[in-house]
């Protein structure tokens, strides 16, 4: 048991009423220039803003995942679709720190606006009609490893390839630039991008960091079959469409 579960397990036996999560990271920063530590010269550091959000999340599902004490989600919350992931990890309550500092008390409005224009869309009268939807459909990583066929194939057995959409495409060159193994060429006069299915992994970076959300990917083997459209979780991880192996 790792120690952040065991020390759950000694809170919730003494009774602990809710859990505040979290605070720092155990990160730190070097200033290149002055060849020395950002801010505190600690591994844990400042306030470190907005990229705290993913760090924060996750370290709320394990909590979640580990116990039944509440958890109030802090950590990286600028906009209402960031304190909405913490609500749909099951966090009845959301703390907002330092966007108050950057962008003032109007925040808080603009979060509370935000996610009452956001339930009306979906329909949603109540907080509890949607608190914790996505935890649910979280999984422990290993298991999840475990039943991913692909696990461990190379260029060019990896499963998927991506494929641009022309009318979304802008030209812009983001997915050559961020592919690490040079399978994207943009060219000709439309700067469309083509792909070296030989050198594709399947991993799904240039979809998404598309900007437009014109890269998709889809089965090598039925391409007709969309993987992932940068959008919610990919088919092979979705519940009753999980690829299992044999």
């Amino acid at each position: 048991m790792e120690p952040l579960e065991q020390m759950l397990t000694a809170w919730e036996m003494e009774g602990l009423d809710f859990i505040t999560a979290h605070n720092a990271p155990g990160g730190i920063i070097i200033d290149t220039e002055r060849e020395e530590p950002f801010g505190a010269p600690v591994i844990g550091g400042y306030v470190p803003g907005r990229v705290f959000l993913p760090y924060s999340l996750a370290r709320v599902v394990r909590i979640r995942k580990a116990s039944s004490i509440p958890v109030v989600g802090v950590g990286g919350i600028y906009g209402y679709s960031d304190a909405l992931q913490y609500l749909l990890c099951g966090c009845p309550l959301v703390g907002v720190g330092s966007a108050l500092y950057f962008k003032g008390p109007e925040v808080l409005d603009q979060i509370c606006d935000g996610l009452l224009n956001w339930m009306e869309r979906k329909g949603y009268r109540s907080l509890n009609a949607f608190l914790g939807k996505a935890f649910g459909l979280i999984e422990d990583s290993d298991g999840l490893k475990r039943r991913e066929a692909h696990g461990y194939s190379v260029p060019p057995e990896c499963p998927y390839i991506p494929v641009a959409i022309k009318d979304k495409c802008t030209h812009c060159g983001a997915c050559e630039e961020a592919c690490i193994y040079g399978a994207i060429t943009i060219g000709g006069e439309e700067r469309f991008p083509s792909f070296n299915e030989g050198k594709c992994w399947s991993c799904g970076f240039c979809s998404g960091i598309c900007p437009s959300g014109a890269k998709e990917l889809r089965d090598r083997n039925d391409y007709n079959k969309t993987i992932w459209d940068n959008r919610g979780t990919a088919w092979p991880f979705k519940h009753g469409g999980i690829e299992r192996i044999a």
